[in-house]
């Protein structure tokens, strides 16, 4: 076919023409054939399998002397795929009946031309109802494009409004578009993007991301990942980067990716901070949703539970405390339902990381609100099992306190109930001569007891403040332990008590202070014979012990209850409290005795298996080197326990001069030194004993520490100020209640040459007055 004629006609266009009639197909054909391409089909079976092929017609006429239900089949089939807008059918009729046109334009035919027509009209038919087909087709077009800019705006007006940075790219990866919050972010365009993310992100967060976008471009999973951002100025900002595939409907191959960069960087720091004040705390800090299920939880609520905390998360109260959802449910019910905040309630109970334990925790919770919706609640617990046991143990140590401090008034009046009852019989004449002496006897026993509880409570007081000093020497336990074995045997002869002794008599030696010693073994004695009844045996046994010397003390006495055991060396505790306690005492003698044992850096021990089976003291000692043990320890001194009577030295000629402001205790001591044929003048005051001192120059100047005025520090000091001629080379002693191991050396580092504690014992302190007698007459002699 030669070239087609454009003219008038218009575009060549695709006529398919269906009919049966050769004469008429053929006329048809050779009427549109040099303006248009031509088919022609004899059936409906042809048009419908090339149009189920994609293949369609600019145009497709249909001859009317086909059976009419063909026909009509054939228009029906076409319609039914194609719609009207597809493409027009022309049906050439037989007829003009209005009715038959109808029908064929209510099934979908565009135009009817009715024989008989010319070549010409038919020709004119066909390109007219092309023209309106393209013009149509063309006004679709105008409006799909229209509405496709529309779109392009409102989209590009809403992407530029994001907060978020809008892309889109190809299934290979390749960027399409981008938002304006790229551009303003990184102060590039799309020429940046194009050159790939490792340009833009965080050089440690490359790998990460890329190795992730690779694996979701090849699966077509969602991309979500957090990396950091380059912004313009060159600082990296976290932002939360999700990208989601598009594909054809029914298709596999991904067209193209859309994402967002949403920048989560305060938010990020927010979390750290809030991770960092929450993590850290030492309480529990949890979120529970309105189901009491965790949503969050920090490490110190995770701790008390005992669960690592993605265990904890999503889980509910009963399963994470079934203990304690009795109690805690119903608190944290009543703060959702009614709004108002649970303050500082406590609730014990066990949890999975102490499940036989009861533990006590303070819990504070808090409503979590959107507007005026409660979602769920905040909830603080504070772990306060140990402030709980030492509350409980302060109440303890205050219940000890109350009873050592009752128990203390007791043993201190009791000896001072017999010393003033006597004394003051004694006053009055109310003692007959024959009693006196008894009398005398009970007031220094009393006395000595009341002296020997207060020596306790200075020993407690240097303890606890750490002033208790040690004056180590090489010493030899047995003598220690014979001598107090001396010391106790009257007392347990008078409850018929035998004392057997089990002694290494080897050459046996500790570093000790043998004062000390003596108080240890002396404590345990003591307390054997207290706690053992009439008739009893009392087992003392001294051996080597490897490298160490052990000291036991055994009895089958009132033994010790389990339940008191742990506690027999803790101060102030006393298995009977009780008002009708069998023995007195303040319990402190254990104590001392630990705390000296281990000061010699030895250890004791108690044992006992039970009420009314006896107890064992065992006191381990380290043994010094053996060339110690041959060259001899130095023999402890014997017992200082006091005679029974004063001695009565001999200090005639003696000058001494007595300063002491309670006129009771000076004229005691005057009297004293006064039976000893001593020259004595009394000054109850520093003042007064200075004067005294220069005007008199005595042998010996005893003196009170704590005086008001000038105390007795400020007075030695000004005696030593003096020239020899005016007394300054006095001897002086100390006599004075400042008992310390510090008092004794602030004593002597004044100018004392001696020191006596109050009570003042009367036979040591006239010896030594006496030793200072003998010296003064030496030097006369002279």
């Amino acid at each position: 076919m030669g070239a087609r004629t454009v003219n008038h006609q218009g575009t060549p266009g695709v006529v398919w023409l269906v009919g049966r009639s050769r004469r008429h197909v053929g006329n048809a054909r050779r009427a549109l054939a040099p303006y248009h391409d031509v088919d022609t089909f004899a059936g409906g079976r042809d048009v419908l399998a090339r149009l189920a092929r994609g293949i369609r017609p600019t145009i497709m006429a249909i001859d009317g002397r086909m059976p009419r239900r063909a026909a009509a089949a054939i228009v029906a089939s076409v319609r039914e795929v194609w719609d009207n807008d597809a493409f027009p059918l022309l049906v050439i009729s037989e007829t003009e009946r209005e009715q038959d046109i109808a029908g064929w334009l209510a099934a979908g035919v565009n135009d009817c031309l009715t024989r008989p027509f010319g070549a010409v009209e038919l020709v004119s038919r066909v390109s007219a109802l092309m023209r309106l087909q393209r013009l149509y087709e063309q006004l679709v077009r105008e409006r799909i494009e229209r509405d496709v800019q529309d779109t392009l705006r409102r989209f590009r007006t809403i992407a530029d409004a994001l907060p978020h940075i809008l892309w889109m790219c190809r299934g290979d990866g390749a960027v399409e578009y981008y938002n304006s919050r790229w551009s303003s972010y990184t102060g590039g365009g799309v020429s940046l993007l194009r050159l790939g993310w490792a340009r833009v992100l965080h050089p440690e967060d490359v790998p990460r991301f890329m190795s992730r976008w690779d694996e979701c471009r090849r699966t077509g999973e969602d991309f979500d990942i957090e990396a950091r951002l380059r912004r313009h100025d060159g600082a990296y900002r976290w932002h939360l980067h999700r990208a989601r595939a598009i594909r054809y409907a029914g298709a596999r191959a991904i067209t193209r990716w859309i994402g967002t960069c949403t920048d989560v960087d305060d938010l990020k720091r927010a979390e750290a901070e809030a991770a960092a004040l929450v993590g850290g705390a030492p309480l529990g800090i949890g979120l529970l949703d309105r189901d009491l299920r965790w949503r969050r939880v920090n490490e110190a609520l995770a701790a008390m539970s005992g669960l690592p905390r993605e265990a904890l998360v999503g889980r509910g109260v009963e399963e994470v405390a079934p203990e304690l959802q009795a109690v805690l449910e119903p608190l944290c019910r009543a703060v959702l339902s009614s709004g108002e905040p649970l303050v500082n309630h406590e609730i014990a109970g066990g949890t999975p990381a102490a499940p036989h334990a009861e533990r006590h925790y303070l819990v504070n919770g808090y409503p979590v609100r959107i507007g005026d919706e409660i979602i769920g609640l905040a909830a603080l617990i504070l772990d306060i099992t140990e402030r709980k046991r030492a509350e409980r143990r302060a109440e303890e140590a205050s219940r000890l306190k109350d009873e050592f401090l009752a128990t203390m008034s007791h043993e201190l009046r009791t000896p001072l109930n017999a010393i003033l009852g006597w004394a003051t019989m004694m006053s009055r004449g109310l003692v007959p001569e024959g009693r006196r002496a008894h009398a005398i006897a009970v007031i220094e026993r009393n006395a000595r007891a009341q002296a020997q509880l207060i020596e306790d409570l200075l020993d407690i007081s240097r303890i606890t403040s750490g002033e208790l000093r040690l004056e180590t020497t090489p010493v030899a336990p047995l003598s220690i332990v014979e001598s107090s074995l001396d010391v106790v045997q009257p007392a347990a002869e008078a409850k018929k008590i035998r004392l057997e002794r089990a002694l290494d008599r080897r050459a046996l030696t500790v570093m000790a202070d043998p004062d000390r010693l003596r108080q240890i073994v002396l404590n345990l004695l003591t307390n054997a014979v207290k706690f053992t009844r009439e008739g009893g045996e009392i087992r003392t046994s001294l051996r080597r012990a490897g490298r160490s010397v052990e000291i036991a003390v055994e009895d089958n006495g009132q033994g010790i209850s389990r339940d008191f055991l742990p506690y027999v060396f803790e101060r102030f505790r006393q298995a009977d409290a009780s008002t009708t306690r069998e023995h007195g005492g303040l319990g402190l003698g254990l104590a001392i005795a630990r705390h000296l044992v281990e000061l010699h850096g030895g250890t004791i021990e108690a044992r006992s298996e039970g009420e009314g089976r006896g107890a064992t003291f065992l006191v381990r000692l380290p043994l010094v080197a053996s060339r110690l043990d041959e060259q001899g320890a130095r023999p402890a001194e014997p017992s200082r326990e006091p005679p029974p009577t004063v001695v009565r030295a001999d200090l005639a000629g003696l000058r001494v001069v007595v300063v002491e402001d309670d006129v009771d205790a000076c004229e005691m001591l005057g009297s004293a030194l006064a039976q000893c044929r001593a020259h004595v003048e009394l000054a109850v005051g520093a003042a007064q004993g200075l004067e005294l001192v220069r005007r008199l120059r005595p042998d010996l100047l005893l003196a009170d520490i704590a005086m008001p005025g000038e105390d007795g520090y400020a007075l030695i000091r000004s005696v030593r100020a003096l020239s020899p001629e005016d007394g300054g080379k006095t001897a002086a002693i100390a006599v004075t209640a400042c008992a310390g191991e510090e008092d004794r050396a602030r004593a002597l580092g004044a100018g004392f040459d001696l020191h006596v504690a109050k009570p003042v014992d009367l036979s040591q302190l006239l010896a030594l007055v006496g030793r200072i007698a003998v010296r003064a007459q030496m030097l006369e002699e002279r």
